[in-house]
Order: C-alpha cells, then sequence, then structure tokens
C-alpha cells in the first residue's frame, strides 16, 4: 500500500442537532476531502482470505472498487489547511485494512514456502518425464 493522496475536496453546510455541547443546534462548515491510497497487485487479491478473515462486507476495510490501481476514501474535515493531520487520520483509519493485508500476507508467504518445494519436485519430475519421452 502507497502513501495517502488529497485528490479533491468540497465545501458543505451541514446542521447540527441540539446537544450539550450545542445546545441551540445550528449549521457547521466542513469539507469531503477525497483520498486516494494506490496499492500495487491485483484488486482480485482482496477477494482471497488465506487466514479467514474476509474482507468484502466490513466496513473498517477498504477495498478497491475497480482495477485503477488506488482505494478511494472519502472523509470529513472541519480544517483543510491541516493537510498533515488529514493524512495522519486517513492513515489511521486504514490501521485495519493494513493489519488485514500483513496478516493474509503473513500466511501466504508461510503457504508458499511450505508449497514451493512440493511444485519444485513435480516440475522435476514432469522434466525428467519428458525428457525420456522425447530424448
Amino acid at each position: 500500500m502507497g502513501e495517502p493522496k488529497i485528490v479533491n475536496h468540497k465545501y458543505k453546510e451541514v446542521s447540527v442537532p441540539k446537544s450539550p455541547m450545542f445546545p441551540f443546534g445550528g449549521k457547521k462548515q466542513i469539507y469531503d476531502v477525497e483520498i486516494e491510497r494506490p496499492f500495487s497487485g491485483s484488486s482480485e487479491l482482496f477477494n482471497y482470505k488465506p487466514n479467514g478473515f474476509s474482507f468484502s462486507g466490513d466496513p473498517f476495510v477498504y477495498c478497491p472498487d475497480d482495477s485503477d490501481g488506488v482505494i478511494d476514501v472519502k472523509v470529513e474535515v472541519v480544517n483543510l489547511e491541516d493537510r498533515a493531520g488529514i493524512i495522519a487520520g486517513c492513515k489511521k483509519q486504514f490501521e485495519l485494512t493494513d493489519m488485514f493485508i500483513a496478516r493474509n500476507n503473513q500466511t501466504a508467504e508461510s503457504w508458499n514456502t511450505m508449497i514451493e518445494p512440493q511444485l519444485e519436485s513435480k516440475l522435476l519430475s514432469q522434466k525428467t518425464t519428458l525428457e525420456k519421452l522425447y530424448s
């Protein structure tokens, strides 16, 4: 996963209901910020779960929507000038996604380490058979 990048923003006003913090309610000015986080690999990798965890359907795990190599996220912020804070907040939102990716990578790597010698042995056997057949 690459570093998040702010790509767009949109200003809007939202209604604030009455509460102890806002005894009269009112309006609040916020920005919808669109952030892209690039990733390498196929978006199909998000469909596989070697350790039993599922990415799809979890609102806290971000998956790519298409095959453009980025994950799009929208966040609401009050201060648009604090770009470092926006990026830090985005990274915090991605913690669960990063955790699942790391766990799945560990499982996939250990599986690859275990299965690779078996595949090499079978390929060598096939190679020997083909050499005898065509020699």
